[in-house]
């Protein structure tokens, strides 16, 4: 029996076949590598608490307004 590349079993080859396909090399020198860099990371940080204040914001703003309006309602009816 020969190691015939099956992640380290053995396989029943013949001495001199091998039926397993031989590993595939990678050539990472051939392989486009895109940087993540600090700069990229910190631009999409900033649009992306830009775009939860612009969403954020109006919902907030009327949340308070419609619990001022309330209080004032509640508070008219106890002394009314």
């Amino acid at each position: 029996m020969i190691n015939c590349h099956l992640r380290g079993s053995e396989c029943m080859c013949q001495p001199t076949e091998c039926r397993a396909a031989p590993p595939k090399r990678i050539d990472l020198t051939q392989t486009p590598v895109t940087p993540w860099t600090a700069r990229d990371q910190f631009l999409v940080f900033i649009l992306v608490v830009a775009l939860l204040s612009s969403c954020l914001y109006p919902a907030v703003a009327r949340a308070i307004r419609v619990d001022h309006q309330q209080f004032l309602a509640e508070q008219e009816s106890r002394h009314g």
